[in-house]
């Protein structure tokens, strides 16, 4: 677990960082991320490939369909859920997608409050999302929780 942990780790913070600064999402390191982390699944005995697989596949899926339906997410955000769901299987992906949720939420309201976030101004989500797995692997290291 602490292997898929620091793996997981080694490519989001610099995505989270590259979302910041520049409001995108590189594949270039997305879905390195998602095919190592599938790679240690299958080959280290640290989690089971088809956990990793079905919660990229849910994570994927249900960012495709919000961007599908709301135009809300950016691509990379959706290719961002491979690595996402590959690191915390199903179990923990809706977690993570809460929590990163709520981090989001809970920046963006007093933003909007201020008058510095409005309704056209996008926000990065890739740091929440980062966050909200870290915060999720952690609860599946401890055994805590849905799994």
């Amino acid at each position: 677990m602490c292997m898929l942990f620091t793996l997981f780790m080694l490519f989001s913070i610099p995505i989270a960082i590259i979302d910041v600064r520049s409001g995108r999402i590189p594949d270039a390191l997305s879905l390195p991320a998602a095919a190592m982390l599938a790679l240690y699944r299958a080959l280290s005995g640290g989690g089971s490939l088809a956990e990793g697989a079905i919660g990229a596949a849910l994570c994927f899926g249900f960012f495709l369909g919000i961007r599908s339906m709301t135009g809300g997410l950016g691509l990379g955000d959706v290719k961002y859920g491979l690595a996402i769901g590959m690191a915390t299987g199903p179990a923990y992906v809706f977690f993570a997608l809460c929590i990163a949720s709520a981090l989001a939420l809970s920046f963006a309201l007093p933003l909007a409050f201020l008058g510095r976030l409005g309704r056209k101004k996008k926000m990065p989500f890739g740091p929440f999302l980062a966050l909200g797995a870290i915060c999720a692997l952690g609860l599946q290291a401890a055994n805590i929780g849905f799994g």
